[in-house]
């Protein structure tokens, strides 16, 4: 299976490869991807290795205006703690709300 963004679901060919000592950015959407991944997706084509936990953080969709849990999203790196809402399935930033 090639792997893509799961932010715009662009395939990313470098990925697919170990890239020593640095991490891919997705050329589309300019996220951080940890190299060497391994991604595997559910039926529903989101990365298994998200989990469904209350943030401590005031989360909210600003897509949809849903403000119930947020499903953490692991597979990025950085410091603004990502979550995918659990409504429409987009992904939003919790620390200023910014998607």
């Amino acid at each position: 299976m090639p792997k893509e963004c799961p932010q715009c679901h662009i395939i990313i060919g470098i990925l697919q490869q170990e890239v020593q000592g640095q991490n891919v950015r997705c050329p589309l959407c300019n996220r951080r991807y940890v190299k060497g991944w391994q991604w595997v997706f559910d039926n529903e084509g989101f990365p298994v290795n998200e989990v469904w936990r209350e943030s401590d953080r005031p989360t909210y969709c600003t897509k949809c205006n849903w403000a119930g849990p947020m499903r953490l999203t692991t597979y990025l790196e950085g410091d603004c703690f990502p979550h995918r809402c659990q409504k429409c399935g987009a992904v939003v930033a919790n620390r200023k709300g910014e998607e």
